[in-house]
């Protein structure tokens, strides 16, 4: 099974406790990060909440480990270059996966990056609902986003 993985910051509203949320400086946007996991077609697999200021290599080994707890018939997990590095390495030896990573082109502009696209379509799918468009739930743990999914005619 193939997966591709991504995360988004997310805003919080007013009344989010100060003690679940998080700055992210690349974004500059407090708020809550959603780690997404969807499979080849992007539905979704798995989804994981944490604080903004939380970097996207540190969530994702438990986020990769949870996610092979959950589903051990993957084998090739597709990111973008936030999740290389020793993660890389990490998830062969300790999980027995294969983390590929898929880096954007130096040209400017907008360009569709391979393989990436799948879940950053998913998450466009997610922001279709006006609710999850803000994060409003005071409890990271028991997040209440709905899955729109794609509206078929």
């Amino acid at each position: 099974m193939t997966l591709v993985v991504d995360s988004q910051t997310v805003k919080a509203d007013a009344t989010v406790p100060r003690a679940t949320t998080g700055y992210d400086a690349g974004k500059k946007t407090t708020g809550r990060k959603r780690h997404l996991a969807v499979d080849t077609r992007g539905l979704p697999v798995m989804m994981m909440v944490t604080p903004a200021s939380l970097h996207d290599a540190h969530a994702a080994r438990d986020f990769l480990f949870r996610l092979r707890l959950a589903h051990p018939e993957i084998t090739l997990v597709w990111a973008d270059s936030a999740y290389s590095g020793e993660l890389v390495t990490w998830a062969k030896d300790r999980l027995r996966l294969t983390l590929k990573t898929v880096n954007r082109p130096k040209t400017k502009g907008f360009f569709l990056v391979p393989k990436r696209w799948v879940v950053e379509r998913s998450i466009s799918w997610l922001m279709r609902s006006r609710r999850n468009c803000r994060d409003y739930e005071n409890s990271p743990s028991t997040p209440k986003h709905t899955w729109p999914g794609p509206s078929w005619p």
